[in-house]
C-alpha cells in the first residue's frame, strides 16, 4: 500500500488530535528514513561510495545540484574531471568523452580497471604542474574540481571551458584561496561569471555542504 493511501485511511479513521500527533511523529521520524533509502544515502553510507538506491554511481556532490544536473543532456558533451572517483563512472555513463586528472597512485590503480572505453584516467601531481600536455588545445563542456589543489584547478579551468559549458566545484563553502577572501568564488566573479550554490547534504554524509556551479550566459544547462 502506498504511504500516502496508508495515511488518508489513518486520518479518517483516527480521531483527530490522535491523528494530529501521528502525523507529526512519522514527520519527523519517516520522512528522514524515507531520503535516506529513495536517494541512496544509507547505501552511500554503508558503502562508503556515493551511489543511488539501486547502487549507480553518483558525484560526491549535494543532492540538490545532483537532482539538477540529472535532468540534463551530456550526450554530445566532453568532461574534465580534477579528481577522479565515483563520479568518473557517472560522467562516463553519460557524456561522450571524459577526461579525469587524479593525483593517488593507489586509487589511480584501483579505478583504472573499472573506466569504459571513453575515460582517458591520468595520473598527474597534486600540484597540477604537469597537466599541459594533457590539455593543451583542449575545451570542455564541463569542469569538474573536486579533488588535487582546488584553487588552482579552479583558476587553471577557466580556459578549458567551451562558451557554453560550465565549472562545478564542490565543497565551494568557505575561502579556499591564497589570501583572504572567498577564493575562487572571487576570482570566477573578476572573470564576469555567474553561480548557483547548491546547499544540502552529499551522498552518505552527515554534514552539509556546498556544491557550485558557475557560467557565462549561454550555458547549456540553463537551456530547456
Amino acid at each position: 500500500m502506498h504511504i500516502n493511501l496508508l495515511a488518508d485511511r489513518l486520518r479518517a479513521a483516527l480521531p483527530r488530535p490522535l491523528w494530529e500527533l501521528f502525523r507529526k511523529l512519522s514527520n519527523g521520524v519517516l520522512a528522514p528514513i524515507h531520503f535516506s533509502l529513495e536517494t541512496g544515502h544509507l547505501r552511500s553510507a554503508l558503502a562508503s561510495r556515493a551511489m543511488d538506491r539501486k547502487g549507480d554511481p553518483l558525484p560526491w556532490f549535494t543532492y540538490s545540484a545532483i537532482q539538477f544536473l540529472l535532468m540534463k543532456d551530456y550526450s554530445r558533451r566532453s568532461v574534465l574531471e580534477w579528481g577522479a572517483g565515483q563520479s568518473t563512472l557517472f560522467w562516463a555513463r553519460r557524456a561522450t568523452q571524459v577526461v579525469s586528472l587524479e593525483a593517488d597512485k593507489e586509487w589511480y590503480s584501483k579505478l583504472g580497471p573499472l573506466v569504459p572505453k571513453n575515460v582517458q584516467l591520468h595520473l598527474v601531481r597534486e600540484d597540477i604542474s604537469d597537466v599541459d600536455s594533457i590539455l593543451q588545445n583542449r575545451k570542455f563542456d564541463i569542469v569538474v574540481c573536486d579533488g588535487l589543489d582546488r584553487y588552482a584547478c579552479a583558476a587553471r579551468s577557466i580556459d578549458l571551458i567551451t562558451e557554453d559549458g560550465a565549472v562545478i566545484i564542490d565543497n565551494s563553502d568557505g575561502n579556499q584561496g591564497p589570501k583572504p577572501g572567498f577564493g575562487f568564488i572571487d576570482l570566477y566573479r573578476q572573470e564576469g561569471f555567474k553561480r548557483i550554490d547548491f546547499y544540502g547534504y552529499p551522498p552518505g554524509n552527515t554534514v552539509q555542504q556546498a556544491t557550485s556551479i558557475l557560467f557565462r550566459d549561454q550555458c547549456f544547462l540553463l537551456k530547456g
